[in-house]
């Protein structure tokens, strides 16, 4: 059972770095300005996740060792032991079950960083205002730029 969760608490250690990295891709398309924003996110939401993690497994290898020396050793008197051992098996149960939810709540919070990310530039400031071109100025700009009407009501070159 200890090794089942360990192994479990691994993976998920392996499975959260992966999907830090690969947040990368998602930074470079965000706006420049907002990808230091985004990438403090990314790092944020990883470390604390790790940090849980890791003091999961502690918590667990430390309730392991006292059911070891339950085991290995002799108690004469229950009230000796450091913790009951039905209550050290239930905190590991509980503990593996909250790691089969711990990789889809890591990738919530993760895509909460999205919000910091603008994948499409704000291009309603690169854009200009149309200006009203009468009939005068279209057969004006025919005759010196050698373009098509279509070409220059649309405004391409």
């Amino acid at each position: 059972m200890y090794n089942e969760y360990h192994q479990k608490a691994l993976l998920l250690l392996k499975d959260i770095k992966e999907a830090t990295k690969a947040t990368t891709e998602i930074e470079q398309k965000c706006h420049v300005k907002q990808r230091e924003s985004y990438r403090n996110c990314v790092k944020r939401v990883g470390k604390k996740c790790e940090t849980i993690t890791k003091t999961f497994v502690t918590t667990i290898e430390k309730q392991r060792e006292d059911v070891t020396s339950f085991n290995e050793a002799t108690v004469c008197n229950i009230a000796a032991l450091k913790m009951d051992p039905l209550k050290l098996i239930k905190i590991i149960a509980m503990e593996d079950a909250s790691l089969s939810f711990a990789l889809p709540g890591f990738l919530r919070l993760l895509n909460a960083c999205s919000r910091y990310c603008d994948e499409s530039p704000n291009t309603t400031a690169l854009k200009k205002p149309l200006r009203h071109m009468t009939d005068q100025d279209l057969v004006v700009k025919h005759f010196l730029t050698k373009k098509t009407y279509i070409q220059l009501i649309k405004g391409t070159e």
